[in-house]
Order: structure tokens, then C-alpha cells, then sequence
């Protein structure tokens, strides 16, 4: 799955450089809350692992190039708040591992528009987005919550299992799913636009191995990076239209009607 993912990657990346002859885009920033939550591979790990639901955010910007027949491509670079929260028991003890983990987050979409009236006068578009979404694992921290509650940051190398640290030691730090997207778009002013849009994520690559994680100490008493996101965003972006394009006409038109003079 992930080779088929960096062929895709290539390819936008193919069409982002040919796109950027066009000179017509729009460009802005983007913001919204998520919810989220791991799923483990194995049925044994999901009996064992109660993953909770947890909510984050991404914020970020993104350039959007319009194509022929009401399609358009974008990216997106952001950065993102995901974690886990995993209940387990061990001797009777319920144990809760609620973490926090920072990403950079890009995603090349592929855009299809479709005409909307929102209200008589007022014309905008919905629109379906699908594409590749990668992650880069920056860092983490997190509490265990036992007898006491235990604090402690991620470290992405083996170590000893202590109180200070949770040791990443097969873990992975570039992460790859898929997006899948609806939404609406409307322009508030000339050449500006809002945007609102429902976007879920499916995970592919697995957080890291299923012995990946080094316990903290005696209060986790194991641990599994053997699962992925699940992702459901509200994504608002704020736009600005660019034609470089048309822009450039307009200057050599004024210069002729200046050397007609």
C-alpha cells in the first residue's frame, strides 16, 4: 500500500509542476477541529486495548489549481495534533495511556465541483475531495493514568523502560493513508472564497511494531503501536484568488494604449 501511495505522491507532484504554468490559483489558510481514534490490526489487541475517542486539531495553509471540467487539484501542509487513549487492565487495575502526539501533515487532493445554489442570488459549489495524506511523527507526551498519574514525553529511540520517557524503538515516523472529502465552497468577496468541508482519513500505515513501544516503567505494563488513525475533520480554509495570468494582459494593454498616445 505505501509504494502505491508514493506513485501517487510522484504523480502529483508531475502535475503540480506542469499546473504551476497555468499562473491561476488560489491560495490561503485552513484550520478545524478532529476527532480521532486508533485501530488495532489484531483481534486479540482490540480485546485487550479499549481505544477512546479523542479530539485534536490541524492548522496549516494550502494552494488549489483549477482544472478543465469543474476538476481541481490542491495541497495542504499543516500541522496536526493526534494521539491515543487506550484503556487496558492488569491485575483488576484499569490502566489509561492518554497521549498526545504532534505531526506535519501534507495532502495532495484531487477536486471535483459541482454547481450550488445555497440561496436564490447567492450561487457557490459542493465539491468531493479524495487524494494521499502523509505524516510526519515530530514528538510526543503523554499520562498514564494508574494508581497514580504518571507523566512522561516520547523519545524515538530504544531505552529502558523509566519514568520519564516513553521509548519509540520501532516505531513509524512517516505515516501514510488516504483522504476522502465533501464540502462547499462560496466567494465572500471578489477573488475571495470560505470553505467548509468533511473530511475522513483512513489510515494505512501502522504507528510502529507491536512490541514498538517500551513500557513506562511498572505502571504500563505493555504497550502496542500496532494500529492506525481513524480521522473525522472539519476543515474551514479562507482563499484568495490569484491570475497572474490576466493580471499580465492588463499591463500590456495599458502599455499600448500609453504608446498610442
Amino acid at each position: 500500500m505505501s509504494t502505491r501511495i508514493f506513485k501517487l505522491f510522484a504523480l502529483f507532484f508531475i502535475a503540480f509542476s506542469i499546473q504551476l504554468n497555468a499562473q491561476k490559483f488560489d491560495i490561503g489558510l485552513l484550520a478545524g477541529p478532529q476527532a480521532y481514534t486508533v485501530s488495532f490490526e489484531d483481534k486479540d489487541d482490540r480485546d485487550e486495548y479499549d481505544s477512546k475517542i479523542k479530539l485534536g486539531y490541524r492548522a496549516g495553509a494550502y494552494i488549489l489549481f483549477p482544472l478543465e471540467n469543474d476538476f481541481a487539484w490542491s495541497v495542504e501542509g499543516f500541522f496536526s495534533r493526534k494521539g491515543r487513549n487506550l484503556e487496558s487492565n492488569f491485575n483488576g487495575q484499569d490502566v489509561v495511556n492518554n497521549a498526545s502526539y504532534n505531526f506535519i501533515e501534507l495532502n495532495f487532493l484531487l477536486r471535483k465541483e459541482f454547481n450550488l445554489t445555497l440561496i436564490k442570488g447567492l450561487e457557490g459549489k459542493w465539491f468531493l475531495n479524495i487524494g494521499p495524506n502523509i505524516n510526519y511523527w515530530l514528538s510526543g507526551k503523554g499520562t498514564i493514568d494508574a494508581t497514580v498519574d504518571l507523566d512522561y514525553k516520547v523519545k524515538f529511540e530504544d531505552g529502558p523502560g523509566d519514568f520519564e520517557y516513553n521509548y519509540i524503538r520501532d516505531g513509524n515516523r512517516w505515516l501514510f493513508g488516504i483522504d476522502f472529502g465533501i464540502g462547499i465552497d462560496n466567494q465572500i468577496i471578489k477573488s475571495q472564497k470560505v470553505e467548509a468541508e468533511l473530511r475522513f482519513t483512513l489510515g494505512q500505515t501502522f504507528l510502529g511494531a507491536k512490541d514498538g513501544s517500551v513500557p513506562v516503567n511498572d505502571f504500563q505494563v505493555n504497550d502496542n503501536l500496532r494500529a492506525n488513525y481513524r480521522v473525522l475533520a472539519l476543515v474551514i480554509r479562507y482563499g484568495i484568488g490569484v491570475d497572474f495570468k490576466n493580471a499580465r494582459k492588463g499591463k500590456s494593454t495599458l502599455k499600448i494604449k500609453k504608446r498610442k498616445r
